[in-house]
């Protein structure tokens, strides 16, 4: 048998179901690792969660190849849909309700972490912020105004 290319996927039913199966789990994929990332941005666990979005992205480019073999079908959905029988029919309108209502999830939730990232990072600043003001105690310390002798005052004494 001779290897599938992947437009020709697209040639008969059987191939765009797999098609659409293969996007809805793509989807459901993406939004399990939503549910880490959000975890993970509670904990302020960094590199973890930069491995997790890294690997966001590449199911994200496999959801796009995807996407690319299945714009025909799309624009032509109406020629498509009339060669299902009725079970692929009804397959296909249920893998396809099951995709957008996760896109419209994942849209909700990445939202909802770009909010509380944003107030991470303002958090953050605020604090780096205030460092100055630290170092300004210290330097005073060091130069014996806060009552502290510096080590420097003692050297060559006596």
């Amino acid at each position: 048998m001779a290897n599938v290319l992947p437009e020709d996927r697209i040639k008969t039913p059987d191939g765009v179901i797999s098609l659409l199966r293969e996007q809805a789990q793509l989807y459901e994929k993406l939004e399990k690792m939503g549910q880490r990332q959000r975890a993970l941005i509670s904990l302020d666990d960094t590199l973890p969660l930069l491995r997790l979005l890294a690997d966001r992205q590449r199911v994200i480019e496999s959801l796009s190849k995807v996407g690319e073999l299945l714009r025909p079908v799309r624009s032509k959905w109406e020629v498509y849909s009339s060669r299902f029988n009725k079970a692929q029919k009804a397959e296909a309108d249920e893998l396809i309700a099951s995709a957008q209502a996760c896109v419209e999830r994942l849209l909700a939730e990445d939202a909802k972490d770009a909010k509380l990232l944003s107030a991470k990072k303002e958090a953050t600043a605020k604090s780096l912020r205030q460092v100055p003001t630290s170092n300004k105690a210290i330097s005073a310390y060091k130069n014996g105004s806060g009552g502290v002798a510096s080590p420097g005052r003692f050297e060559g004494e006596s």
